[in-house]
């Protein structure tokens, strides 16, 4: 399971500022088209490849540049979402859980699944 980010989407009309993120963004959308094509080469060998994407995360890297705010501090997703979504994909059956980009939280309620709590 790898793990990418929305910035991996290209931007959206209107652009506001945001210098610095298209290497980032440039790699995350790497990494999702390696990952399904890497998922389609090794289907037949009962191999998953998959790739969360955990959205907004309270981080020290999000802190850093500042992207939890008034605005967004709504979207922020618990820590307990991305690792749940990780084993699942993980220990999901290879043959019908593949090749998938997935944002945590709506792969979760697809999957009927709620977050255990990390002690």
């Amino acid at each position: 399971v790898n793990i990418s980010s929305p910035a991996g989407i290209h931007p959206q009309k209107p652009y506001r500022g945001g210098r610095g993120g298209t290497v980032y963004g440039m790699c995350k959308a790497a990494l999702e088209r390696f990952s399904t094509g890497l998922a389609s080469e090794v289907y037949d060998d009962g191999i998953a490849v998959n790739v969360v994407s955990p959205g907004l995360v309270d981080t020290p890297g999000v802190a850093v540049h500042g992207l939890i705010n008034e605005a967004t501090k709504d979207r922020v997703q618990p820590i307990e979402f991305i690792s749940e979504a990780v084993y699942q994909l993980a220990s999901g059956d290879p043959k019908t859980l593949t090749g998938r980009v997935d944002y945590a939280e709506p792969l979760l309620k697809e999957l009927g699944i709620k977050p255990a709590e990390l002690v």
